[in-house]
């Protein structure tokens, strides 16, 4: 039995009604949505019908959903005709009248099921700030953050090379070493394939790193030999 309580309301899962009105949810979702709009521009309390949550699937996907309350349940069966009206009708009755008896006859308190609601919904949220979280962690960065990246590694191997006037940046080979290695070097330390790969969260590191980056080993020496300092100021 999918009856909840919000508040002092009796509430059904809207999973449930959409079984007991023949629908799929995502129909019912869609017509509870439509519904809501006249609510709200008639400035009738959402609330009183129709209650937005959350739920975990079997995937531990988090879903929408709504708590229907005894109004709500009202409003659906006049928008029914014929038999699925009168069905449904006797159908949302029994359910409440079902948590009224449960209520009256204590085999559950009104906190009891407050937190059993709540549990649902703090998992819900739960779930779904995880879900940001990891988008946040996977996201890479945007155009404008790809363009400073690009452009502080242009600075930077530019500087090394003594700038664009210098014999080092005029040699096309030493100049394609030196830009090689940083990028090179740039994509085994954040591990991507491209500096456009870099995760959005490392974005300062990122830049701090470009900055800092100095050529090592055989080509460090080979930018001394035409009297080039490396460490740049």
């Amino acid at each position: 039995m999918n009856l909840q309580t919000i508040g002092k309301q009796a509430t059904l899962d809207s999973r449930e009604v959409a079984e007991m009105v023949g629908k799929r949810h995502a129909d019912l979702m869609r017509d509870i949505r439509t519904y809501a709009g006249y609510l709200t521009e008639s400035k009738i309390a959402l609330s009183d019908f129709f209650i937005e949550t959350f739920y975990s699937d079997s995937t531990g996907r988090t879903l929408p959903n709504y708590q229907i309350t005894r109004k709500g349940c009202e409003f659906i069966a006049h928008k029914l005709t014929g038999q699925k009206g009168a069905e449904f009708t006797v159908r949302y009755i029994n359910r409440f009248h079902e948590m009224e008896q449960v209520i009256v006859g204590g085999n559950m308190s009104i906190a009891q099921m407050l937190n059993k609601q709540l549990a649902i919904v703090i998992d819900g949220v739960d779930n779904l700030n995880g879900r940001v979280d990891n988008l946040e962690n996977t996201m890479t960065v945007d155009f404008g953050q790809q363009r400073r990246l690009q452009n502080l590694g242009k600075q930077t191997a530019v500087k090394i090379l003594g700038g664009i006037d210098s014999p080092a940046y005029k040699d096309a080979s030493l100049r394609g070493k030196v830009f090689g290695a940083m990028w090179r070097d740039y994509k085994d330390y954040f591990a991507v394939a491209s500096y456009r790969d870099t995760a959005r969260v490392d974005i300062d590191r990122a830049l701090a790193y470009l900055a800092e980056w100095r050529p090592q080993g055989a080509l460090r020496r080979e930018l001394e030999e035409v009297c080039f300092v490396v460490e740049v100021s």
